[in-house]
């Protein structure tokens, strides 16, 4: 029985990585011998591959840090929209992300979400207790929301201006 070196990874017989597939193009014969009597690497090449090993392991260590931060949930708070849409309406949606990258991105807009934190709990209840004002309130935030509709899409238009 041959002995393994512990150096070498051992691969999987139906696995074949790039590098191999680009030796293939290179010499067939190098593979087969390679096969038959196990890879011969000088010390140059083996330096080689350490630094390749190496510089992919910090490469893989960047982009895990960058991309894969956990994601802070959502404030899930929207109240009137809530009481008239429903949780898990679009609608209520894009109320949520307009608070998030429009007022919350400034001093004025995070009072505003304070002030309506302070005050839509108590409207949202009203619209509960009372089904009939949600109509009126519905048509007043479709109208806002086209407002937001149409904002994002005549800044898309303004930056193309020039």
């Amino acid at each position: 029985m041959k002995s393994r070196q512990h150096n070498r990874p051992r691969y999987d017989a139906s696995y074949l990585p790039a590098t191999k597939l680009a030796e293939l193009g290179y010499c067939e014969t190098r593979m087969v011998l390679a096969r038959r009597i196990g890879p011969r690497v000088t010390k140059e090449q083996q330096c080689a591959r350490d630094a390749g090993s190496a510089e992919h392991a910090r490469f893989d260590r960047q982009v895990r840090t960058q991309h894969n931060r956990p994601v802070p949930a959502q404030d899930r708070r929207c109240f009137i929209a809530t009481a008239v849409y429903g949780a898990d309406d679009v609608r209520t949606q894009q109320l949520r992300d307009w608070r998030d990258s429009v007022l919350d991105r400034s001093t004025t807009g995070r009072l505003a979400i304070a002030a309506y934190y302070a005050f839509s709990p108590w409207i949202a209840r009203l619209l509960v207790w009372a089904p009939e004002l949600q109509r009126p309130v519905r048509a007043a935030l479709d109208l806002f929301r086209q407002g937001l509709t149409v904002s994002s899409t005549q800044g898309e238009h303004h930056d193309h201006d020039g």
